[in-house]
């Protein structure tokens, strides 16, 4: 037996299969979800989630996502979510370069901006560079 699992992101499906199993990474703890759950809504941390597929297993990054669980589908909404396989560490590791030298020049560009307008792009800054942060943490650890 098996459930349908999604996950989107606003750019894209990121999967879309039928699966045996997927552990999330609520913020209240870890979830392993089985087809037939019982109906459950929650928040994930930023973090990986798996997806078991009989003998595969898959990673896949999560990131300001959320999971709505019913007994025949699973469907994760994040604002970003990566295969873990598919994580070029390299690029990154520049781009979270690029992002920290970007986030340093608008602390010290500030004078230039209206206050709110800044606030949201340093905010913005800080969201991305812990998205990378994320990729990079778990292409470590699973690739």
């Amino acid at each position: 037996m098996s459930v349908l699992c999604e996950i989107v992101t606003p750019r894209k499906v990121v999967f879309s299969d039928n699966v045996d199993m997927v552990i999330l990474p609520g913020i209240d703890g870890t979830m392993a979800i089985l087809p037939n759950h019982a109906p459950v809504l929650s928040m994930l941390k930023d973090d990986v989630l798996t997806i078991k597929m009989g003998d595969r297993i898959l990673h896949y990054t999560v990131f300001k996502g959320l999971a709505e669980i019913q007994p025949d589908q699973i469907t994760i909404l994040a604002d970003d979510s990566e295969n873990v396989t598919e994580i070029n560490v390299t690029e990154a590791k520049d781009l979270l370069d690029e992002k920290r030298r970007q986030l340093v020049q608008g602390q010290t560009d500030r004078a230039n901006m209206d206050f709110a307008s800044h606030q949201e792009d340093i905010q913005a800054l800080r969201a991305e560079i812990a998205n990378i942060e994320l990729q990079l943490s778990t292409a470590k650890k699973y690739q």
